[in-house]
Formats: structure tokens, sequence, C-alpha cells
């Protein structure tokens, strides 16, 4: 089985990868790099459209500014596909992110996006964004493949419990669940207690937990290997 890890908390300039790929900038700039690659992809045609009507300030009963906002998207789209076409992802993904902000305008992020009204989140997030495309375009064929890998499609996820919060996996897989790797845990700290159900309940069909004698004990964790044993969950020697 080729599985491909993606670490999560792999570092972008001052961001990480994990925090890039839910940030707004990031989130219409690679929608509109995809539509450029991509004419059928609805999900990025929502994204983008959505964004330049609020980019632009067209309100849904101004017809007249939602047609100039349309009219510009797809005029954008036209000479960003003409960029893209016949050229290799390794030789002009920087340029096509400058393409890219340059359109979308950073005073009308700034204005419409209050995270990036004050401080450095706008730029933060420019400067992962063309780190991380610019790493993804490397060894790719062509523009499709660069952006599934940006979005990192059948990709396994790989991050700490504190960043897993919020998020759900059919199946998740605790990578050593043992005294190394939970160092902190002990049984009298309802702490360690919570902190293993903030990762467990990621999990919506299934949780795989590893360990292996030769990396690590289990005594400090005993408490959590009792709770599983008593949920009925089988141990398998492999």
């Amino acid at each position: 089985m080729d599985l491909r890890i993606r670490n999560e908390s792999r570092a972008l300039g001052r961001t990480t990868l994990q925090d890039l790929l839910v940030d707004a900038y990031a989130k219409v700039a690679q929608a509109l790099l995809r539509l450029g690659a991509v004419r059928l992809a609805p999900a990025a045609w929502q994204i983008a459209s959505d964004a330049v009507l609020r980019l632009r300030d067209a309100g849904s009963d101004d017809e007249l500014a939602c047609r100039r906002a349309e009219e510009g998207l797809s005029a954008f789209l036209q000479d960003l596909r003409a960029s893209m076409a016949g050229t290799p992802p390794s030789a002009a993904a920087e340029a096509l992110a400058a393409q890219v902000l340059a359109f979308v305008d950073e005073q009308a992020l700034a204005r419409s996006y209050p995270e990036y009204a004050t401080g450095d989140a706008l730029a933060i997030a420019q400067e992962g964004f063309r780190l991380h495309l610019s790493s993804c375009a490397v060894g790719s064929p062509d523009w499709a493949i660069c952006f599934d890998r940006f979005a990192g499609a059948d990709d396994v996820p790989l991050m700490t419990v504190h960043k897993s919060k919020g998020l759900e996996y059919d199946t998740i897989l605790f990578v050593g669940l043992d005294d190394k790797m939970w160092w902190s845990h002990s049984a009298s700290n309802p702490e360690g207690i919570a902190t293993f159900f903030v990762a467990l309940s990621r999990a919506k069909q299934r949780a795989i937990f590893t360990f292996c004698r030769e990396r690590g004990q289990r005594t400090r964790v005993a408490d959590l290997y009792a709770l599983l044993a008593s949920a009925g969950v089988p141990e398998v020697a492999v």
C-alpha cells in the first residue's frame, strides 16, 4: 500500500500547513488556480465566485455590480488559463501566485476579511501559500496534480492531538500509545484523560492504536489501556 503522510505541523514561513489550509486567502487563491487548470470544478467555482462578489462589494441586490464582478472573474480566468497552458508547474508557480494576488487585491482582502484588517496575517498567508504552492509544483507533471498535492488529496494527515481538535476522520491512528509519546500523562491527572478522548473522538468509524515494545513501555499509560480493554478493544500482535 502506497501511503503518503502529510505533516500538518510543517512550517511554511511564519505559519503551518494546517493553518494555511483553513486560511481564507489561501482557499480563494487555490480555488482560482484550480479553475485555471480545470474548467469543471464546481466547488472551486463556488468559492471563487462568492469571494469575488465579496471583494468587489457586490451585494445580491445589486445586479449591475454582480454582473461586473462575474465578468471580471471570467476575464481573469481566461488570462490565467492562457498563462498556465503549456507551462509546467515548476516554472510558473510563484508567478501565478502573484497573478492571483494582484487580481483579488490586497486592499480588498483587508477590507472584506476582518482577520486581515490589522497586523500581518495576510502577509503571513501570502508567504505560506507561495511556499506551499512552489513545493507542490516540484515534480508535478501538470497543474491538476499540483493542486491535488496542495490540498493533500489522498494523503494521510499527521498532527498533534491538540491540532486535531474540532476535526473528524473516518479512521484515526494513534502513532505510539506508550510512555515515551505520552510522557506527561499520569493516571491521577484528569487533563490526560481529556486529551486522550479529544484524540479518540476525532474518529467517525474506527480508531487504531499502535505500540512497539522496542520503542517504549506502557506503565505510565496503563490506565488508558485499561479503558480500551474494558471497552472490548482487541489487541493484535503484528
